[in-house]
């Protein structure tokens, strides 16, 4: 199962064609199962309309009335609509058009997903997130819990370029509401000193676009990646989950290259070593019997 998180920076682009059809594209051709987007600028009843025009896709959406506003995309293909445990899911509204929950129940397991869009002003930021912990504390029971989304700011000053830190009361208030909830940004734990970014501006680079989640489960995920959308300014930050129980698979047994054995210096060189060992096996079962 492959999650994602992307910042469409509105449903349209320049020319005024959609968005959608592409990000229908996107979602099955990367096999996403589930894609978070922000800024979506959606109204109330927009995801309907885009929904016919795209019925490859879901749309479950928190709208911000046209400012703002957070979506889940679930891609058709993969759902399972003619299995006999088809995906089976529910979205809740934390906080108008930038937060949205989203329950899935997946592989007899429940992922609880949160789609973030933190506003730009720092005063606004540190509201936000006060208001997320709070409505936190109302949801209970958030199990395997994953939060995905524009941040619009960084714990760490390697992942500006140029180099800097958010303002401190920012990074103090996500952090101690990350660890209340053991959460991890496994792309920043696994890359410490790595300088990939997600967002592009005129004179600088940041990676506001991320993705935690709780550190009993990293083990069962696999490709944290940062890859080009070209739907928006913001690049695809997406992870996949591995189903719990698969037997473990090791390196399987060593074989040499077809294209080695046919390589004439390596067939000389390995029959030489083989008569060799062959006439001293000989003469050592010759010293044994005699």
């Amino acid at each position: 199962m492959t999650i994602g998180s992307l910042n469409i920076t509105g449903g349209r682009y320049e020319g005024k064609c959609s968005k959608y059809p592409n990000i229908t594209t996107l979602v099955r051709k990367n096999k996403i199962m589930v894609l978070g987007i922000q800024e979506t600028k959606l109204a109330e009843h927009d995801h309907i309309h885009l929904m016919n025009e795209n019925p490859k896709i879901i749309i479950e959406q928190n709208s911000g009335d046209r400012e703002a506003g957070v979506a889940f995309i679930l891609n058709k293909d993969l759902l399972d609509w003619d299995n006999s445990k088809p995906l089976i899911w529910q979205h809740t509204k934390l906080i108008t058009g930038c937060a949205l929950l989203l329950t899935i129940q997946w592989e007899n397991k429940e992922l609880n997903l949160i789609n973030l869009y933190t506003p730009n002003k720092l005063k606004d930021k540190i509201e936000f997130f006060a208001s997320l912990e709070e409505r936190l504390r109302q949801e209970r029971d958030l199990k395997d819990l994953i939060i995905l989304g524009d941040f619009n700011f960084m714990e760490e000053a390697i992942d500006h370029l140029p180099h800097h830190y958010d303002d401190n009361r920012l990074t103090t208030t996500w952090k101690e509401t990350s660890d209340q909830l053991h959460l991890i940004d496994r792309w920043c734990d696994s890359n410490p000193n790595a300088k990939q970014y997600s967002f592009k501006q005129s004179y600088s680079l940041s990676r506001i676009d991320r993705i935690y989640m709780d550190k009993k489960n990293l083990k069962f995920t696999d490709s944290w990646n940062i890859t080009e959308a070209r739907i928006s300014d913001h690049q695809l930050v997406s992870i996949s989950i591995i189903k719990q129980g698969l037997p473990y698979i090791g390196r399987g047994i060593w074989k040499i290259n077809i294209d080695t054995l046919e390589y004439m210096q390596f067939h000389n060189r390995a029959k030489n070593i083989l008569l060799r060992c062959k006439k001293r096996m000989k003469s050592e079962t010759k010293q044994i019997s005699g």
